[in-house]
């Protein structure tokens, strides 16, 4: 008897280990199928993918109806499940082709997506322009798609109106106060919290971004030079400070954030300056006579210190040229493509699986306040902080007119 269990006993340590290994190297599988309804035949080209470099792990989708393929993207919420489209719901007239998804256990996992003069779009951006398209979109609510996503549960303070339900729960919005910082967290009892680092208001601060979780800003208690950063971990609430000798110019900028490090071009002094957020250490890397770091598709090069003089000149870990676009900035995966337009950028969104497939994402007055995280894009667009994301479109968050009014006024989002 005991044998048995020995055996028993060894085998199931194989099958765990066996299991362990299989789900260390799996790295997701593509299947194909078909699904009839109302008469309708779609073909669905269905990808599950994992541990992808510089990609979030994903389920990628291709339905085609009557030569319209519908391209998108959900996270990975069915866990290596595969044949996870159960029905698809469709609607067609003249000007719209459309389709929504439904997912395994009768899951709504996307927005309503539909052709228009052969550019793919999300309902949300052309709710009100159709009376049957509307009507389609208020019938599929009974099979639990959501017409309005925004919650209404709205919270106003500071004269900032955030809409609760729309924050998500693993960001942090971090949105500068001419005195000091709010922390926006929906996790936090409060929703809001206000801190104070300055002595007056400021109204320019140029020296101050995000490394990991800590926010990072010059001490603008002193006027012309000065020797101290101020650091806030935007979790904890607590605050640090690293100094340097010698003094910095206040006619400074960020050029960006790499890793765990920040670099600042000193213009008055001509220097370039990186600080080290793990080690709270500060140090010059750059001068007129060693030139100066800059980080460009995924690695660093030397360059002159006089090209950050002359002009600004930021860091972008994930943006490609392109003979089509203005710019292409790669970010987990997709692709997001900025076309200038003479009101500003039109962005359009493609994914690694298939970047020719596009559809319109969003539009931008300005791309001086855009940040990604995850598969989110946040910016602003006059008074408003919105996310873009694949499933959904662009979701509003937060409306303050000091946005609008003060161009200067930024944000940052940070990943718990």
């Amino acid at each position: 008897m005991r044998k048995y269990i020995n055996v028993f006993i060894s085998l199931s340590i194989l099958f765990i280990l066996c299991r362990l290994l299989f789900n260390f190297f799996y790295k997701g599988k593509a299947v194909n199928y078909t699904i009839q309804t109302d008469g309708n035949l779609f073909e669905v080209n269905e990808w599950y993918v994992r541990k992808q470099s510089n990609q979030l792990n994903h389920y990628y989708f291709e339905v085609t109806l009557e030569g319209d393929t519908f391209s998108f993207l959900i996270g990975d919420v069915f866990r290596k499940k595969s044949y996870i489209i159960e029905n698809i719901y469709s609607f067609q007239n003249d000007q719209y082709s459309c389709i929504l998804p439904v997912f395994s256990n009768r899951k709504i996992e996307t927005d309503i997506l539909c052709y228009e003069d052969s550019m793919l779009y999300h309902y949300r951006d052309l709710k009100g322009q159709s009376l049957e398209l509307d009507s389609f979109a208020d019938s599929m609510e009974v099979y639990g798609y959501q017409v309005n996503f925004s919650v209404a549960s709205t919270l106003t303070r500071n004269g900032m109106q955030i809409q609760n339900g729309n924050l998500v729960s693993s960001h942090i919005l971090v949105v500068p106060s001419y005195k000091g910082l709010y922390v926006i967290d929906s996790k936090n009892k409060n929703i809001i919290t206000t801190l104070n680092l300055f002595n007056q208001d400021v109204y320019t601060q140029s020296i101050q971004g995000l490394i990991s979780k800590y926010y990072v800003v010059a001490d603008y208690n002193e006027s012309y030079t000065f020797h101290k950063f101020i650091l806030i971990d935007v979790e904890s609430g607590k605050r640090f400070s690293i100094t340097s000798n010698p003094a910095i110019s206040m006619d400074s900028y960020i050029q960006g954030a790499i890793g765990n490090f920040m670099y600042i071009i000193d213009r008055s002094n001509r220097r370039q300056y990186k600080i080290d957020v793990s080690n709270k250490a500060i140090s010059i890397s750059g001068n007129t006579n060693m030139g100066i770091q800059y980080y460009q598709n995924g690695e660093y090069e030397a360059r002159s210190i006089y090209d950050a003089l002359n002009q600004d000149l930021y860091m972008y870990p994930y943006r490609l040229e392109s003979d089509v676009y203005d710019f292409v900035d790669l970010y987990n995966g997709i692709y997001y493509s900025y076309l200038k337009v003479d009101n500003g950028y039109d962005v359009y969104v493609s994914f690694a699986e298939n970047p020719s497939l596009y559809s319109f994402g969003f539009h931008l007055t300005s791309i001086d306040r855009v940040q990604y995280v995850d598969d989110y894009v946040y910016y602003i667009e006059n008074d408003t902080l919105s996310y873009y994301h694949p499933k959904y479109g662009v979701i509003d968050i937060a409306t303050y007119s000091e946005f609008f009014y003060n161009q200067n006024l930024d944000f940052w989002i940070y990943r718990k």
